[in-house]
Order: C-alpha cells, then sequence, then structure tokens
C-alpha cells in the first residue's frame, strides 16, 4: 500500500505538497493497515491498496 500511495502522489504531481510516510507500529493490528490523513487527523482503518488511491484521489487534486 506504502508504494501503491507514493505512486500515485508522484503520478498525480502532488509531491511538492504531499508525503507518504511509513510508520511503526500503531499498536492497532487488528484494523489495519491505517491511513492517517494529517492535518485533519482522519484515521481510516482496513485501507485496502484500491482504498488507498482513493483516497489520494478524494483529498487531493493535482497543483500546476
Amino acid at each position: 500500500m506504502y508504494k501503491q500511495m507514493k505512486s500515485e502522489v508522484k503520478h498525480r504531481r502532488l509531491k511538492p505538497h504531499v508525503q507518504v510516510i511509513k510508520t511503526g507500529c500503531t499498536d492497532r493490528c487488528k484494523m489495519g493497515p491505517i491511513v492517517a490523513v494529517m492535518p485533519k487527523n482522519e484515521w481510516h482503518l482496513q485501507v485496502s491498496e484500491e482504498k488507498a488511491v482513493d483516497l489520494v484521489n478524494g483529498y487531493l487534486t493535482p497543483h500546476p
């Protein structure tokens, strides 16, 4: 999922505005994979690769 999200951010030319960061354990194993969207502090649980791409597409728009 990490690679997929990084690829989507790069493809949409959002790299100067978006960081995809891989983290360690969040003590939420049963809810994983987890994606947190900052600065909104929104947490998305049990995220598939498809849902990860949808999150990038839903939250972000390309900048000129």
